[in-house]
């Protein structure tokens, strides 16, 4: 299956439906906002539920001369986030501190994991491509688009 962006600067961007996966939560949709003159990149996921001990992590690709992520951000609903410098799609990373947010609505009808990041904190000069992995232990994986693939670069 294919993915496009509705919209080069904030992309709206399909994924599978629910039930594609074992995992007790799936993505939904994908929403990344690259915004230059607010120097943030913000990356929302409409998740089919929120489910708590499922981890979240967004990788993030700068470089897109480079095909792996070089930051991935992870995290727990109601836990703590961490950002993370790294090198390829299975490198665990060195943390690092870059001014953000990441957080989870809690509402039952549109659960969203939401994380913003300061752009130039992370070195984002253009465009930026993610990738979303729901890692649910026991129960599944669910990747959007697709395991260790990236959704087209938004533009700022």
């Amino acid at each position: 299956m294919k993915f496009a962006l509705f919209d080069s600067v904030t992309g709206t961007i399909p994924t599978p439906p629910v039930g594609d996966t074992a995992s007790r939560s799936d993505i939904r949709w994908v929403r990344v906002a690259n915004a230059r003159d607010q120097n943030r990149i913000r990356v929302r996921v409409g998740l089919s539920r929120v489910v708590y001990g499922v981890e979240w992590t967004t990788y993030l690709n700068t470089k897109l001369s480079d095909p792996g992520p070089e930051w991935k951000m992870t995290g727990y609903a109601d836990s703590e986030w961490v950002l993370y410098r790294v090198d390829s799609w299975r490198d665990d990373g060195r943390q690092r501190n870059c001014p953000g947010s990441a957080s989870y609505s809690k509402s039952s009808a549109r659960p969203v994991a939401s994380w913003t990041s300061s752009r130039s904190c992370l070195g984002i000069r253009g465009k930026a491509r993610v990738s979303v992995r729901l890692k649910d232990v026991g129960h599944g994986i669910d990747w959007a688009p697709t395991a260790r693939e990236f959704f087209p670069g938004v533009r700022a």
